[in-house]
């Protein structure tokens, strides 16, 4: 019955979120930093709801084993481990999915950003921010070649 209810509220708060009845309980807060270049503030209330689901989601994963008992027998071990992969998995394939949503909406909204050779992020204030993505041997031959 738990399982229901789980899905239940997982549909629930997917089907707000485009109906635009959900509200964003989570924000970023990670102020830009150096060498990052700010593209604009993000608009879009569905991109912004879903980063705040996809915030909630990895949290709840987080309290899931924070919650789980510390003993247990060899027999509810071999269960509870299967429990445990199970709603993990749900958890990591929803949050994917979530995740996905999030980035594609921003994509659309800063399609420049697009790009192989750099990332984006969000920052305080739902900055969209973008940034050189760093290649351990570039970062090493270029250290090498400046000596």
């Amino acid at each position: 019955m738990q399982k229901q209810s789980t899905d239940t509220s997982f549909e629930e708060a997917i089907r707000k979120i485009f109906v635009g009845e959900r509200e964003c309980r989570h924000m970023p807060q990670e102020p830009v930093e150096m060498g990052e270049i700010e593209l604009g503030v993000l608009q879009s209330t569905v991109a912004k709801a879903l980063y705040s689901l996809s915030q909630e989601m990895s949290s709840g994963a987080r309290n899931y084993i924070e919650g789980l008992p510390d003993k247990v027998t060899p027999e509810e071990k071999a269960e509870l481990i299967l429990q445990i992969e199970a709603k993990l998995h749900k958890i990591k394939n929803r949050t994917s999915c979530v995740s996905s949503l999030f980035w594609e909406l921003v994509y659309s909204e800063f399609p420049k950003s697009r790009s192989k050779n750099v990332s984006i992020g969000i920052r305080e204030g739902w900055k969209v921010v973008m940034f050189k993505n760093s290649n351990p041997m570039e970062d090493f031959l270029r250290n090498m070649m400046q000596d």
